[in-house]
């Protein structure tokens, strides 16, 4: 439908001056401007996460708002609201994207790594896809330290910029968003800005049935969508039709921490919906519920489906949830949904719904068991469907009072979509341990509150690197991440990372390698608006993905927790003091590598032979774009000194059930890289000549 409007309202678009607008507030449709906004660090993204630039040029863009009187109202989108039969899955490519994009690049295909590459970024994504609401997240914190106004709709932007314009003081009075908003029956659309010239494209006088009866298509029923009103109450803006979308009635506090950014989208959508999802559910030991609550609570983790689902619509609650015990070592934790294996594969109807054949046909197959009441058996035959051995994730199901083995091959089905089914079965998911290394999930035999002394040192001595701690932590507690080869699955990732990750090696190879991986999650600070690019590290490449996933899985985890504690009255934290809480768990402020790639070349020019003074004094040349490379590499070595080796050694001293919980060679390899370390970086604590 977006297609068809934008081709039809092509010769309606006219241009006004930006004067016009003056003294008048505007509602920007927040994903649609994030689009639009010119940032163009594919390569960048590529190395590291989300682009450096977007601060600065989100800030000009504000101050050139404000230079002609004009207020900026962003509206960000919340939850999604999926038709009745209709499921969404989102399959990541991002790592396989950006990894071509590298290869690419060497062989001098320029032209297919820039593709590729600009897929592995963020804003060259579907909207809503996992990534996107990561770079979201962080530009509300931005926006809201810039002072700008910024409000998250409960659901779709559109309907909620359409309530704030039809509001009887008129809360807004122009809307910047896509052609897809007039298909909410209105008439004017403010679609480009041009400050250069000071001007902007607006669509007035759109025809709504007209555009309907000229194309004839269906009349869609886009005002059957959920907004804030004037009293700040999630309602319907119309009640017609109702039975063609799910009707979301979701408790007030839900939409308070969606609109404080205490919870994000996708985990309500995750939880709310059970129409899609994606890895994990495989969570963590339930004790990371100390660091949130205080206490750890042994029983059930998430009962958050069964308090939503009964304000949901009736019509959407007549369907029964499969209950699934997930096994994490020795805790349990019961969660009212059912797995069914999502094949790697899109139909031609694109991303959106990328149901294969099988996935459809085997939902209905569920469907009609529920209906015609199998027994037992026939339901365990319509389970060994989905079965093929597999050494990654397996199950058991209980039949007539006996497990029978199912196992589900993430060879072929790396996604995982979640479906309702009877609640009379039970499955008893392990995982396996190469699964945990090669996704990035938090050891479960640890709990970060029995490691909280180095923890809580770190975070006294440096703030500003408290969540590096926590993931570092993490981190080290798998340590095979830090091995000299990723034991990474390459059918899981799409690519070998083995081949990315070999590099010639030297007798300080070792060392300069794992010191770079750590230095690749700090942050540094760059000038000006213009991307910076430089030697590609593979190695950085594919460990920083790794960071990446631990922060995504942590993140989801916490949120997950927190809203479980809310729900069921667990908290005793009040309203006004819960975007405190945030501070328990990664907001997930997504940075680059330079920093491993800065200290990965210093160091390798000081052990071939160059001098360290000139080396050092030589830095800031060969990286111009650091506001202050050597401020930011000493605060990252002293760090390294003061907080990661003070982790490390906390940790190796330490046991669980007397066992090691670092192995002697991983000590050892940190040890050797300190050394290395403190000898050749004296030159950062002494003046700069």
């Amino acid at each position: 439908m977006t297609k068809f409007i934008r081709n039809y309202t092509r010769n309606s678009i006219s241009t006004e001056s930006l004067e016009s607008l003056k003294g008048k507030r505007v509602g920007i449709q927040g994903q649609y401007w994030s689009t639009k906004i010119k940032i163009n660090e594919p390569f960048q993204v590529a190395t590291g996460g989300l682009p450096l630039t977007y601060k600065n040029i989100t800030k000009k863009q504000i101050e050139q708002f404000k230079s002609y009187g004009i207020t900026p109202v962003f509206v960000f989108g919340g939850l999604s609201t999926p038709k009745m039969n209709s499921g969404q899955a989102y399959i990541d490519r991002r790592l396989l994207d950006r990894s071509r994009g590298i290869i690419e690049a060497e062989k001098g295909q320029l032209q297919n790594a820039s593709r590729n590459l600009k897929s592995s970024c963020t804003f060259y994504g579907f909207e809503g896809g996992y990534k996107f609401q990561l770079f979201i997240t962080n530009l509300i914190e931005y926006l809201k330290e810039l002072k700008v106004e910024v409000i998250r709709a409960p659901y779709l932007p559109e309907p909620q910029l359409t309530v704030f314009v039809d509001l009887e003081n008129g809360f807004i009075d122009e809307v910047y968003a896509g052609q897809e908003y007039l298909l909410y029956n209105n008439k004017r659309v403010i679609i480009n800005f041009d400050f250069n010239e000071g001007t902007f494209d607006v669509i007035k006088d759109f025809d709504l049935n007209r555009f309907y009866q000229e194309n004839q298509n269906q009349n869609q029923n886009t005002q059957n969508w959920y907004a804030l009103n004037k009293d700040g109450v999630v309602r319907s803006i119309s009640f017609q039709n109702m039975r063609e979308y799910v009707g979301f009635q979701l408790p007030q506090q839900i939409y308070f921490y969606l609109s404080q950014n205490i919870i994000g989208p996708r985990v309500l959508d995750s939880i709310i919906s059970l129409c899609y999802f994606e890895p994990p559910p495989l969570f963590p030991s339930i004790n990371y519920l100390d660091i949130l609550n205080g206490e750890l609570i042994k029983k059930y983790l998430i009962h958050s489906q069964s308090l939503l689902l009964r304000s949901l619509n009736d019509e959407f609650t007549t369907f029964t949830y499969h209950k699934i015990i997930w096994n994490n070592t020795q805790q349990q934790i019961p969660l009212d949904i059912f797995v069914v294996p999502q094949q790697n594969e899109m139909n031609q109807r694109g991303k959106k719904f990328p149901f294969c054949k099988s996935s459809q046909h085997l939902f209905k197959q569920f469907r009609e068991s529920e209906q015609n009441k199998l027994s037992e058996n026939d339901k365990g035959k319509l389970f060994e469907q989905l079965s093929q051995p597999s050494d990654y994730i397996s199950a058991v199901m209980k039949v007539d009072g006996k497990y029978k083995p199912l196992n589900i091959d993430l060879k072929k089905n790396r996604n995982l979509i979640l479906f309702s089914l009877d609640t009379k079965q039970e499955l008893l998911f392990h995982v396996h341990k190469n699964f945990l290394i090669a996704t990035g999930y938090i050891n479960p035999n640890y709990t970060l509150t029995s490691l909280g002394k180095p923890l809580q040192e770190c975070i006294l001595k440096f703030p500003q690197y408290s969540e590096m701690a926590m993931v570092f932590i993490q981190m080290l507690l798998n340590n095979s991440i830090f091995s000299d080869q990723f034991n990474y699955n390459e059918n899981i990732f799409g690519v070998s990372l083995k081949e990315l990750c070999t590099v010639e090696e030297t007798e300080h190879s070792h060392q300069i390698r794992l010191i770079s991986r750590i230095f690749s999650s700090f942050a540094t600070k760059f000038k000006g608006d213009s991307p910076w690019s430089t030697i590609v590290y593979h190695d950085l490449l594919a460990f920083k993905g790794i960071v990446n996933l631990h922060h995504e899985t942590l993140r989801n985890l916490f949120e997950m927790i927190l809203l479980d504690l809310l729900l069921r009255g667990k908290s005793f934290m009040k309203l006004p003091s819960l975007s405190k809480c945030q501070f328990g768990y990664p907001c997930y402020v997504d940075e680059s590598v330079s920093c491993g790639i800065v200290i990965r070349w210093f160091l390798e020019q000081v052990i071939s032979g160059n001098s360290a003074s000139e080396v050092y004094n030589n830095l800031d040349k060969q990286f111009d774009c650091f506001v202050d490379i050597y401020s930011d590499i000493k605060n990252a070595i002293q760090f390294w000194f003061d907080g990661i080796m003070g982790i490390v050694e906390y940790l190796y001293k330490a046991k669980n059930e007397n066992e090691q919980i670092i192995s002697e060679k991983l000590y050892q390899s940190f040890i050797s890289a300190n050394e290395l370390l403190k000898s050749h970086t004296k030159n950062f604590f002494q003046k700069k000549n």
